[in-house]
């Protein structure tokens, strides 16, 4: 399906005009397509939130090949992943994946409560966690510029070895995630989506090669939100076939 350029759409605020700014109404109403290389990275956070808030989802899986294809149709400095919300035959395009991210999470709940709390202090628990994550992934995106395969893997394993930046993130974000049973307390939000699925792209089965598979081993509180938000019924469900680089969230 072709990709719809910023002049042919209509603006947000007419797309949801009809529904009046009803997150429960945009949740019904509007349709959801995601457009996504086909790895979890920032992808996979929005995913699980579309099947955790029982949503449906178009899940567009675009191959870099076709990516080169695609990006000269998108607005200027355009990046994946793009949600698309089409609402009476137009459609809005949405970039930015954490801010997709709360989008998501403003109108869909799981068992009654927002997955973006509405609580003050419970979102700012929620946001924590997830500026806590960026504090740490974007320190690997330097080893793409590596050309020789065997120093880019060494590099990457670097980074996660103990008294490394990563690892010290890693450490931080252990401790903080023993709070509460999910990342922002009794319930799950988008945070434990991000920490989740952003977190385990650096232990294998990943797509990033260089990641050992045991980056976790001396973290429990990481291993066992990873654990606990996956065994979510819709969420086990989804993951309940998994292979491959979305194995580590099928739970049994």
């Amino acid at each position: 399906q072709a990709y719809v350029p910023r002049k042919a759409c209509t603006p947000i605020h007419r797309v949801m005009g009809a529904l009046q700014s009803s997150p429960d109404a945009m949740a019904s109403t509007c349709t959801y397509k995601l457009s996504y290389f086909p790895i979890t990275a920032l992808g996979e956070p929005i995913r699980a939130t579309f099947k955790l808030a029982g949503i449906p989802l178009e899940d567009e899986r675009i191959p870099g090949v076709q990516w080169k294809d695609l990006k000269p149709t998108l607005p200027a400095g355009s990046q994946m992943p793009i949600l698309h919300v089409t609402s009476g035959g137009s459609t809005q395009l949405l970039f930015q994946s954490r801010a997709v991210l709360r989008f998501i999470g403003s109108i869909g709940s799981y068992e009654g409560s927002k997955l973006y709390p509405e609580d003050p202090m419970t979102r700012y628990y929620c946001d924590e966690v997830i500026e806590m994550v960026e504090d740490v992934r974007p320190l690997f995106v330097s080893t793409f510029a590596i050309e020789d395969q065997a120093e880019k893997e060494a590099a990457r394993l670097a980074l996660v070895q103990p008294g490394a930046k990563m690892h010290a993130g890693f450490v931080k974000l252990n401790e903080r995630l023993g709070k509460f049973p999910f990342a922002a307390g009794d319930k799950p939000t988008i945070a434990d989506a991000y920490a989740v699925m952003v977190l385990y792209i650096f232990q294998q089965p990943t797509f990033l090669d260089g990641f050992p598979d045991d980056t976790f081993k001396d973290m429990p509180n990481i291993t066992a939100l990873k654990d606990r938000f996956c065994s979510l019924p819709p969420l086990k469900e989804y993951y309940s076939s998994a292979e491959g680089i979305r194995q580590p969230f099928k739970v049994a």
